[in-house]
């Protein structure tokens, strides 16, 4: 997409106990799992690849958009990304991205803000 990893946002999905969910985070950090499972209430685990296929059918392998209302999952989403004035991410495939405005991102998926990543 030609944007550095840190104006990229990166969806990870993960599951606590029975349930899914997604993570959106700057592309060049990484999830720090004990702060993501003290925000959502229970340790989270990275999704398998066959998982991932049943919750993403109309996805490539590896790019999971940030829009969990359509798949019915919550959303999560790190403070490192409140500050920027546009959000970029994969648009379901490993080609296309989409670039829209924060302020309309946060209002469209209503994530769940909170401090759960680092610096790779």
């Amino acid at each position: 997409m030609h944007y550095p990893g840190k104006e990229v946002a990166k969806t990870i999905a993960l599951r606590v106990g029975h349930k899914s969910l997604l993570a959106v985070l700057p592309a060049s950090h990484r999830i720090n799992r004990e702060r993501l499972s003290a925000l959502v209430g229970g340790k989270v685990h990275m999704l398998d690849e066959r998982k991932c296929a049943e919750l993403f059918p109309d996805c490539e392998a590896g790019a999971v958009p940030p829009f969990g209302e359509l798949y019915g999952l919550p959303v999560f989403m790190d403070q490192a990304l409140v500050g920027h004035p546009e959000i970029v991410f994969c648009a379901g495939t490993l080609s296309e991205g989409i670039r829209m405005g924060n302020v309309e991102f946060m209002h469209l998926v209503k994530p769940k803000v909170g401090e759960f990543a680092e610096k790779s």
